[in-house]
């Protein structure tokens, strides 16, 4: 799983625990385009840092540790979007998380988006140094 340089170290240390990622066009609720979230509950991955520069920018690095999935949900971005579940995903608060993802990550922010909401947990010893 690819985070940015911002949210990498959050991971890393363990105040990071939940990430939304956007469900991709026709990727919905229901009907015969619908898929399931590619990250799976229970299955371990790779965390990635984006590759800035040169060939394969924008993509994930070489792993620098790992995470297992806890829970994934489909939901629209906005919904549940409390202090604590902006907490989760590594912000201060909502007008934070909001920032971030609109300035940073999508440039829009549409609270009805459809995401998929990941609840991970560091895997101990994974290339951390921890």
């Amino acid at each position: 799983m690819i985070f940015g340089e911002k949210l990498l170290p959050k991971v890393l240390d363990g105040s990071k625990t939940v990430t939304r990622r956007p469900v991709k066009p026709g990727n919905s609720l229901h009907g015969p385009d619908w898929r399931p979230c590619k990250y799976e509950v229970g299955r371990t991955y790779g965390v990635q840092p984006v590759i800035k520069d040169g060939p394969g920018k924008g993509r994930g690095g070489k792993s620098v540790a790992r995470i297992r999935v806890k829970s994934v949900r489909r939901e629209p971005l906005g919904h549940q979007l409390t202090i604590s579940e902006a907490a989760k995903e590594g912000f201060g608060g909502f007008r934070a998380f909001r920032d971030y993802w609109e300035g940073e990550l999508y440039g829009s922010y549409d609270p009805t988006q459809l995401v998929d909401r990941i609840e991970f947990e560091l895997v101990p010893d994974s290339g951390t140094g921890s």
